[in-house]
């Protein structure tokens, strides 16, 4: 699907994938999207909130997108990736990663939340 949409795989890093170019509804400014892939999952990196909505756009047409996660990390809210909640706190200098909900899910699921 990706080659499909134009994206090229970098050969830096594999499942890493970019594409530069112009939103046809735009000022006609270059936009670039990279897009991380590991299994299901995907981590967006997009020039503006209208490429990643094209990409979404795009992206649901295909596949199911999860609404519990919007895509969207920023230093003010916390995000997901991987089932991980992703917070940032650039004036402390922390990056964290919380698994609580996928852990509790797990342990629901087996009986072992006590």
């Amino acid at each position: 699907m990706l080659k499909d949409l134009g994206f090229e795989e970098l050969s830096s890093e594999p499942y890493l994938y970019r594409k530069v170019f112009r939103l046809l509804d735009d000022d006609g400014a270059e936009q670039e999207l990279l897009l991380g892939s590991y299994v299901d999952d995907c981590v967006i990196g997009a020039s503006s909130e209208a490429v990643r909505q094209w990409y979404l756009s795009r992206l649901s047409k295909r596949f199911p997108v999860n609404e519990k996660s919007n895509g969207i990390i920023s230093f003010d809210e916390p995000g997901r990736i991987l089932s991980m909640q992703v917070k940032y706190d650039i004036k402390k200098g922390i990056l964290e990663f919380n698994q609580t909900e996928a852990i509790e899910a797990l342990a629901k699921k087996f009986g072992v939340e006590k």
